[in-house]
């Protein structure tokens, strides 16, 4: 299967590899690879993931480092910082 990403996806990508590339430009660009690569590895098996319906109906969620990324079956809605506010940035 192939994962999809939400408009709200592509934006948090491009936000969180461009807070990095402040620092370190070739970390930026590895991490965007391995968020990139663990979105794709949710495609073969999204119902393995955890539910978050206290955030939204039918969301899941997995971590990659302090990062975690939201989505519905084999779309990306959101990737977040783990710290962050999350239910009001998912519902948006």
């Amino acid at each position: 299967m192939r994962v999809r990403l939400s408009r709200w996806a592509e934006t948090d990508l491009i936000e969180i590899t461009d807070f990095i590339a402040l620092d370190n430009p070739k970390r930026a660009s590895e991490f965007e690879d391995e968020l990139l690569e663990h979105a794709h590895k949710i495609a073969h098996a999204p119902l393995g993931y955890v539910e978050r319906p206290e955030l939204k109906k039918g969301i899941r969620s997995c971590a990659h480092g302090a990062y975690v990324i939201f989505f519905k079956g084999v779309r990306i809605e959101r990737i977040l910082h783990g710290a962050r506010d999350l239910g009001p940035l998912l519902n948006q």
